[in-house]
């Protein structure tokens, strides 16, 4: 398979079937740090309304929808403008938090095992 269309396939598999986040504690902290990060970075503003964050552009232009149902994080396009460049910052962010929450040292309980 060239690589063109496996990124492409990716894409479309990513918008079809959304980006699985693993057991995450709380949707809604999930959503208000993606607000952060774009707020912070971008020049874009994001509003949280029934679960949705909605990714606007300056003049108040929808860019993108973003929803998190059962770990699962959506991405609906709303237009053309700027999809493309927020679309890779999403994924950028949901990249930089696994790989953070795959290093954290996992602390065990000497105590919850039945030791021989």
């Amino acid at each position: 398979m060239d690589e063109q269309n496996y990124f492409l396939k990716m894409i479309i598999r990513v918008m079809e079937n959304g980006i699985y986040l693993g057991k995450i504690d709380s949707p809604e902290d999930y959503m208000s740090d993606i607000i952060d990060m774009f707020n912070s970075e971008t020049q874009v503003f994001c509003r949280y309304e029934h679960k949705t964050v909605i990714v606007e552009d300056s003049m108040c232009n929808p860019i993108m929808n973003l929803a998190i149902s059962n770990d699962t994080l959506y991405v609906i396009p709303a237009g053309e403008d700027n999809f493309f460049s927020c679309f890779t910052k999403v994924i950028k962010y949901v990249s930089d938090t696994h790989k953070k929450n795959k290093t954290k040292k996992v602390e065990v309980d000497e105590n919850e095992f039945e030791w021989v």
